[in-house]
């Protein structure tokens, strides 16, 4: 394995700790770097609900993609799943609190990023790509 924190694993990981070791630190930590990722191209982005036109939205829900986390919109969203996983099983009041800036920015990249539901797509940009499973034919731009 590459040793990397990944969103998707971290659920997992996240469970089988707090049923066997309830060791909240690998947890925090994880979350904490996989939270600051990409979050300079969201800060960046974060005029989103000040602008109006086509080409506009279209530049910055580019750049708010290349915010995702580990460059997979699904780990995006698994991050706030992870962080509710952890508040149901440590209950880290303190923790939450020291985090929600990043989550509350993540949650409203994603918001930014739906689609209407005219189109009924999530994915706002060519690069943006689902996670399923490896694969050979999908152009991954981000450092995974």
């Amino acid at each position: 394995r590459d040793r990397l924190p990944w969103a998707g694993d971290l659920a997992v990981s996240l469970l089988a700790n707090a049923y066997t070791f309830r060791d909240p630190f690998p947890i925090e930590w994880s979350l904490t770097i996989l939270g600051r990722c990409g979050m300079d191209h969201i800060a960046h982005a974060s005029s989103l609900n000040h602008i109006d036109d086509e080409c506009s939205v279209a530049n910055a829900r580019k750049i708010m993609s290349a915010s995702h986390i580990n460059g997979i919109v699904d780990y995006s969203m698994w991050f706030v799943i992870c962080h509710s996983l952890y508040q149901q099983h440590f209950g880290n009041t303190s923790f939450l609190l020291q985090e929600w800036k990043w989550i509350e920015l993540r949650m409203k990249s994603l918001v930014a990023l739906c689609s209407n539901q005219e189109e009924g797509c999530f994915l706002s940009n060519e690069e943006d790509w689902l996670f399923i499973d490896w694969t050979e034919d999908v152009k991954k731009s981000s450092a995974l």
